[in-house]
This record gives C-alpha cells, structure tokens and sequence, in this order.
C-alpha cells in the first residue's frame, strides 16, 4: 500500500535491487558499481538515542549482542544478486562465476593498499546456490581487474534479466510460500516487484517451452506509478500469466460478477451475473512499514527514526492481513513479512490477525525450512510506547496513551499463541538487513463466512462499484511514513513525523465482518475540547456530518453516470459539511496531506475522464457524419443499418468484451480514463495472416487468448494471456479489477515501406520463447559461429548487396572517409535455407546439431498436446527420482539461443537489445571455446 518514489519519514532502503528497478545500481554514498567499505571510526550520525532505548527495552536482540547488532546496522549493505530462473541456463551461469570469476579469488588471501579483498560467496541457505553476495570497495575495483571484469559482467547479466539484484532477507518470504505450478498467487503489496518475480520463477519452475502453467499470479500494489514500476521489473519473466492490478491492499475485490452468456435469456438482465468468490491458494502480505531493518541500505533513517511511524501504521498493517485471509483459500498459506524490528507492527499484527479469525488460521512451524538461515523466534511479550513513555498493557496505556490501539498490546490470549514460530532475521547474524517474516495457513473459513450481512452485501455492492481506493491508501500510507516492502518510500512523506497519522477506512466486506470489527480508525489523540464543549455541539455535528454523507454519496453516483460537473459541486458541498461538522465539534477545520492529496487526485480524474468523454464524442460524431458518405460512394454493405459503418475503414476495434476498467480511446464506459483498457484480438483477418505467415500450429490458442490494450483497430501490440489470467478477467464483468498490464508481448506491427509485408505484425523477442515451439515457417537455422556473427554485428549483408558494397570499396562517404566493408552472410548452407524464406520478419535459431553438442536446448517444434505430454513425463520422472529434461521456466534466459530477426532485401538483421545479445554471445562463446577445434571457426565467424 502507499508507497511512490518521494522520501518519506523512514527514507529508503527496504530489501529491493537499487529502488526497485532492474538497474546495477549503487548506495548513494558511493558511486562506483558496489558498496564503499567505511572506515573504522563511525560517523556520529548513525546514532539514535530513541531508537537504542525502544529497541534495548524490547529486547529483540539477544543478550550480549547489542554491540555486534549496531554496529552491523552501521555497516554499509554488501551486494546480493540471485541468478534467475532454474535448469542448465542457471546453472551455466552460477558455474561461470564460480570457475572464470570467483575461484580466481579463493586461492590466497588478497589486499589493496592493506585493504582485505572479501571474496565473493554464495548465501548458503539459498536453493541451488543461485544467491551471491559480493563486498568490495571502489578502490578494489579500481585496483583489482579481476574485480573489474566481475563487475562489468554482473552489471551485463544483469541488464538482460540473468540476474537480478534483491537484497538477501528480501528474498526468503516467496521460499517459505512454496508456491506450485497450479496455485493462485497473490501478491498484495508487490511493487516494485522483485519478490513477484520469485513467485513467477516458482510458477513456470518445471514448465517446458511453450507451455503455461494452469496457475497465475495477480501482483497488486496501491501506487499507480510503483504498479508501472512492477511491470518494468517482471517484465523479464516473459509469463503470460501475470496480471497487474492497482487497488488499496486491505479493499482488493473480494468477488467478481461475470455476465450470462450472450443469446442467453438473461443476457443483458440486471442482477443475473454469476457471483465468482475470489480466492488464492498462496498470498505474500509484504506490507508498508515503518523500514528501521533497512537503515544500512538507507542510513537517513538513523536521523529520522522515531516511534510514530510504527504505531500509526500497525492498524493499515493488520486491515491488509485481515483481507489477505479472507481471499486466501481453505489449505492455503499466506506470509506476512515487513522490514523492520518492532513487535508492533510485527508479533502484534500476527496476534491480533490469529485472535480475530478465531482458529481458522494457524501458525506454521517452518523450522526445518532453509535451516542454514539463522533466525530468531517470535515473542510472545512486548512493549507499546507512544511519544511520552512505555507501557506494559492496554489496561495501562487506554486512559493516557498517545494514539495507542489495544491491538498494540500483548495480552494472556496472544502470549497463549505459539509466536515462537514467526521469524526475525537480525543484520549481525547473516551480514544481512532486518526482515521479520509469519508463515500461515487457514485451516477453516472465516467467523461469518457462511452468513453474510446485508450490511457486508451493500459494502460489497458499493466497492464492485468502483471508486480509486488506491489513491487514498497510497496517501494514507505516505502520510504514515510508510516504508514498502522492497525499498521504495510512501509517496509524499516529507511532513514531520509526529504528524504522521494512519486514518482507517471501514474494510468490512462479503460477509467476513467478525474478524474485521474493531480496527479502529484512528487512535485516541490527546488535544481538543472538553467532553461538555463537545456535547453542546453534538447535535449540529451530526446534521453536518450526516448531510457531508449525503453529499459524497450524490458526488460517486454522479460521477459513474458521466456528469462531472454534479460530480464536482457534490464534493465541494461534501467538503463544506465537513467543515461545518468540525466547526460544530469545536475543532479546527485542518485537513491532512492525505486527504488533500485524495481531493487532488479526484479533481484530476474527473478532468481526465470530462476530457475523454469529449474526445470520444467527437470521435463518434466524425464516424456518424463519415457513415453515410462512404455508403453513397457505393461501398460493401452501404445498404445501411450497421453495414454502413462496417464499410468504412473505422478506427474504432468491434469486440467482444472489455474488461480492466479502463477508458483510454474506449468509445464508451470505462471507470479510468488514464489506463489502456484489456480487449480481444478478435480481427479475423489478422489471426489468419499470423497463423499463416508464421505456419502456427492451430493447437496454439492464438484466437482465444490473444489481446490488445488499445481500441484502434491496428494495434501496436499484440499480448497473449494463460488461460487462468483470461478466466479471471472474463469473470469480472463490472470491471471491478483496474488492470494496468497482463500479457506477454508476442506480436508487434512492423510494416516497410517500399516491400511487401504480407504480415502486418513481428514477433517479440520476449514473447518467443512462448510461441517458438508452435512456429512451423520463417525459421533458420544457423551454425554457431554464423549465429555468433550475427550476435555480433547484428547486421549481416547478403551476398547480392555484398557485390554492390564492394563496387563502391573506394567511395567514401558523407564525411570525406572511406567506406568500410561490411560483414557478409557467407555459408551456403545457411544462405539455401533463407532463400525460400519470406521477405519480413524470421527467427533464427541456433541449429540442433550444434544445440546439442555444445549442451543447449534443442530448436522445439511440438503441439500442444505434445508438450502437455512432456509435461505429464517430466512429472513422472520427478516422481520416480529421476532429473527432469530442460527447464524453461518461462525465462527468455533460459530458452533455446533464437532471435528474432528480419530479412530485408540486402542484409538479414535481428531485433533483440544489445544487452540480451552480449548475454547470448557470452554463453554460445563459453561453449565454443571448450569444444577442441571450435574457437578458430568461430573466431572466424566473427570476423568475416
């Protein structure tokens, strides 16, 4: 929840890669690739009386430890990496590091200027050994070039999605979820998305090429920007069964509508929607927290730090686990992890969540999970302060407590509960961040599961509705100081901390009431009126109060039937009775950040969707006055009725459904007029020139799954959706899912001019490893040293332009200098197979033989009934204790060596990036140079 890219109370940090992104980044305190080793004399800012005695007097760190706690806590963070994916691709690359890099290292000790190399190692505890953590100064790096040549290479593998930068504690909580090929992941807080990523790798793990798992994973995060971020970040997945939405975490739609079915009776009948109960088999609950385990990532934190923080977010903390066990299924296992110490927002959460679902949730005992990462138990016994001082029990703090909630406090019922089995992960213990991570399973429904209120039903209504209740809860979070679960700050937290205040919004819905009551909204404040200036008041703050409702209620209705302007004055009047019910209560009328900010994202996003419902106005005007013109020129179907606007050449797509709630370009509905709507690819003209251009196997669900996120008839793009992903969509017929991405990228237009293009569309290099093994035509197949060459100068001349090119040798050009000579396609063999290709898009893949011999995956061309068939051995043989065949993993990393490649009239070129051809290049050349006699060829292959 709540979390953008501004600098809140707690700073930065977290237990993300370099704010989330997919970049080699560095600390901001040393510039040069990895951590900048401190000298030994601390620096006095890395102090903090108040943070000592709270942390002293809870007691988390065992004793004799303090010391060795802090001073780790000063310590710079090392690097941490974890190779992606799984199979021989992963393993080519952990063997590469450990042989051409890391080995080189572990001979002898090494010092730089009297400056001790720490050699790179593998966190122990980490499956596979695909987990490295290396420590080394700017200085070493400039002196050692061995060290150089590591980075340079982590920094390249990095680029082309090999690897990815997380923070080691970030990357337990998706290990403990034990996710299957078949579950249903939600991840609640997911931006900026390395711990979905896990889940994803843990998804496909076993999945053969082309093949999807019947599984999905929907990553929600409540920041519309973090949710671009997230889309960035997964992108290198390449899983079509990954679906980003944008919802406050503890509101995520708990139930879908879907339609009756069109020429149905009740097609079209309001109220006879099939109601779909949205359930997850695992979710990842990485709430915002106040961040104090990642001040050696962010050490501004040491300055700032202070005990609002936690306590103003413990209620949004347990309103998000509440709702996560109410989506979670019957067996189902959800992880409530944070990054920071503090009970409060830690064992408290977990308690309180336990109490309240009253047995239908059990703590799970993970011990002998990952034993080689050390970890302390949970406590069953803390403290709460507030700004003034400790306290034991709520019995103590609930008449003089600061903003203090009695879910806060230890209790004889919580300390019956075995807490133990919750885990913290202290920075000294591992040379890591501070994490604290709860592993759960719901035994049973929910207390009111089987009953629901009307009350719970009307809410329900109201949320399917609509309404960005991620907007609130992003400010509401910001204003907490919220720091999100992979590093990332709460968007606009640059008040003072003892401003902070987490306001609660009522999340009780479908039916699942009796957990959720008693999450107070906000905690007892200490100033204001006596309790007689306030009853002399009562009467006229309840008619203002109640008159504010009204008012807000008349702007939503307005606003979701198009009238923008009522929708306006209804919230300035809302606004108005809010201050009036202030006025009357004796209070002063002082609105928050997060309510300005949520007042400012509302008037934006009437604006928005005002000024596209105008746009689509004109847009369908233009259409109708085009309409007759076209049929009086005499064009097919000018007889009239909806022929004549089939023969034009509408820019407008016709299909079938739409879903994900957005309005951009959409003619009419859509609640979001800022986000691309989900829309079938239902033209029949192009499904038919992809299946025959490429020669696609009709087993491939092209025409069911294929969509576009754009109305316009010739899209851009082209995504294809798992069935699962499509499934769930197709259920939310109200739309109350805000989609911002889903799909992976198969299919991009590419039309040359001057050339015919006999297929409007290319393939994606991202989406190949999907759809290569369903490609019957367009495909080449090279030697490796003829690939290696196209790897490396991306262009090839054919011999017809290469005769051209050599008739001009002595020209020069533009510049006044000589013409250079341009790399040739010379193999004859490879030359007859790319004859009878089609001028356009092709694939060129490594060939068989060398696939083989050099131990990569072979070329794949099946059906799908072929691959399920290989999916249903490769489980056999699991089962038989025998090793599975190649693994794909849904990785482009880790899929046979293609590219996507476009042959023009004189040259063949490929359209990958650079760094995913510095990655390929890497690994075909490793292979070749192991092979007796293969370096020379393709030393000559690169340079012909």
């Amino acid at each position: 929840m709540g979390r953008g890219q501004k600098r809140g109370w707690g700073g930065g940090g977290g237990r993300g890669g370099g704010r989330g992104t997919d970049e080699w980044k560095q600390d901001k305190r040393n510039k040069g690739g990895f951590q900048q080793q401190q000298p030994q004399t601390q620096r006095p800012e890395y102090r903090n009386a108040a943070f000592e005695e709270y942390y002293r007097a809870q007691e988390v760190v065992p004793e004799g430890e303090w010391e060795a706690f802090l001073a780790t806590l000063r310590r710079p963070l090392p690097v941490t990496f974890r190779i992606n994916g799984s199979g021989k691709f992963a393993d080519h690359l952990r063997d590469k590091l450990t042989t051409d890099f890391f080995a080189k290292l572990g001979g002898e000790e090494l010092t730089v200027d009297g400056e001790r190399v720490v050699p790179p190692r593998p966190l122990p505890w980490y499956p596979n050994g695909y987990a490295w953590q290396l420590e080394f100064s700017r200085n070493q790096l400039r002196k050692l070039p061995l060290l150089g040549a590591i980075h340079e290479f982590v920094k390249h593998a990095n680029d082309a999605g090999s690897i990815s930068r997380q923070e080691a504690v970030s990357m337990v909580p998706p290990l403990f979820l034990d996710v299957q090929p078949q579950h249903r992941v939600l991840d609640m807080c997911a931006a900026p998305g390395s711990k979905t990523f896990q889940l994803l790798e843990a998804l496909h793990a076993g999945s053969t090429a082309g093949q999807s798992p019947a599984g999905y994973v929907v990553a929600n995060d409540a920041d519309f920007k973090r949710c671009n971020l997230l889309t960035h970040q997964t992108k290198r997945v390449c899983s079509p069964c990954l679906l980003v939405v944008n919802h406050d975490a503890a509101r995520l739609p708990s139930r879908l509508y879907r339609p009756a079915e069109p020429g149905s009776a009740n097609h079209g009948v309001r109220g006879s929607d099939s109601r779909l109960d949205v359930r997850f088999d695992r979710i990842l609950a990485d709430v915002p927290c106040s961040g104090d385990g990642t001040m050696r990532k962010s050490p501004d934190i040491w300055r700032k730090w202070s005990i609002v923080g936690g306590n103003s977010l413990h209620a949004c903390q347990l309103r998000i686990a509440l709702h996560g066990a109410k989506l979670l299924e019957v067996g189902g296992r959800m992880v409530y992890s944070t990054c920071t110490f503090n009970p409060v927002e830690d064992e408290a959460v977990v308690a309180e969540l336990l109490l309240r679902c009253e047995g239908a949730l059990e703590l799970v005992d993970v011990g002998d999970c990952l034993p080689e990462l050390r970890r302390m138990p949970g406590k069953h016994t803390w403290k709460v302060k507030d700004r003034n001082r400790f306290y034991s029990s709520w019995s103590e703090a609930c008449g003089d407590g600061y903003k203090l909630l009695e879910s806060m406090f230890s209790s004889p019922a919580k300390q019956a509960l075995p807490l133990e089995r919750c885990m913290r992960f202290l920075p000294h213990h591992g040379d890591t961040g501070g994490f604290f991570v709860a592993v759960l399973r719901k035994v049973s429904e929910l207390p009111s599961a089987s009953a629901p209120t009307k009350e719970a039903e009307a809410e329900a209504e109201e949320e399917d509705a609509g309404g960005d209740d991620a907007a609130a809860a992003a400010a509401e979070a910001a204003a907490a100081g919220a720091v999100d679960g992979d590093g990332g700050e709460a968007d606009g937290g640059d008040e003072a901390a003892a401003a902070a205040e987490a306001k609660e919004e009522d999340a009780a819905d479908g039916g699942e009431a009796g957990p959720m009551e008693g999450v107070e909204g906000e905690a007892e404040g200490e100033a204001g009126p006596s309790k007689a200036e306030a009853a002399r008041g009562i009467d006229a703050a309840r008619a203002a109060a109640e008159a504010g409702v009204a008012a807000a209620e008349a702007a939503v209705v307005a606003f979701e039937k198009g009238d923008y302007e009522a929708a306006k004055r209804a919230l300035a009047e809302a606004e108005a009775a809010s201050r009036r019910a202030a006025l009357a209560a004796g209070q002063e009328p002082r609105k928050s950040k997060a309510e300005r900010q949520k007042e400012q994202f509302a008037e934006r996003q009437m604006k928005s969707a005002a000024k596209q419902a105008e746009q689509n106005a004109r847009a369908q005007a233009k259409a109708r006055a085009a309409a007759p013109k076209r049929g009086a020129e005499g064009g097919e179907g000018a007889e009239g009725g909806e022929g004549e606007e089939e023969a034009g050449p509408s820019s407008i797509a016709q299909v079938s459904w739409i879903r994900g709630g957005g309005g951009r370009g959409r003619p009419v509905g859509g609640k979001y007029a800022w986000i691309d709507p989900v829309a079938p690819m239902e033209d029949e003209a192009v499904l038919t020139s992809l299946y025959d251009y490429y020669g696609m196997s009709t087993d491939f669900p092209l025409r069911s799954q294929l969509i576009m996120r754009s109305m316009d008839r010739t899209p851009k793009r082209l995504y294809f959706v798992s069935r699962s992903v499509l499934d769930l969509m197709l259920a939310d017929g109200r739309e109350a899912l805000k989609v911002i991405s889903t799909g992976l990228k198969v299919f991009e237009r590419q039309v040359i001019r001057d050339q015919v293009n006999e297929c409007p569309y290319r393939l994606a290099q991202e989406g190949l490893p999907l759809v290569l093994p369903y490609i019957t035509r367009q495909r080449v197949e090279l030697t490796a040293p003829v690939l290696l060459q196209l790897l490396r100068h991306r262009n090839l001349l054919l011999p017809a332009a290469a005769e051209e090119e050599a008739k001009e040798a002595d020209a020069t050009t533009p510049a006044g200098n000589p013409k250079g000579t341009k790399p040739t396609l010379t193999d004859p063999a490879v030359l007859a197979a790319l004859e009878p290709l089609k001028m356009g898009c092709v694939v060129a893949e490594l060939r068989a033989e060398d696939a083989r011999a050099l131990g990569f995956a072979l070329p794949s061309r099946h059906t799908a009934a072929a691959a399920a068939a290989a999916v249903d051995k490769a489980a056999a043989a699991a089962q038989d204790g025998a090793e599975a065949g190649d693994v794909t993993g849904g990785l482009a990393a880790n899929a046979p060596l293609a590219v996507v490649a476009w042959k023009g009239k004189a040259s063949l070129a490929i359209m990958v990036e650079r760094s995913e051809c510095e990655q390929m290049i890497d690994k075909l050349s490793a292979e070749l140079e192991k092979q007796p006699g293969a370096a020379p060829a393709a030393a000559a292959g690169a340079t012909a």
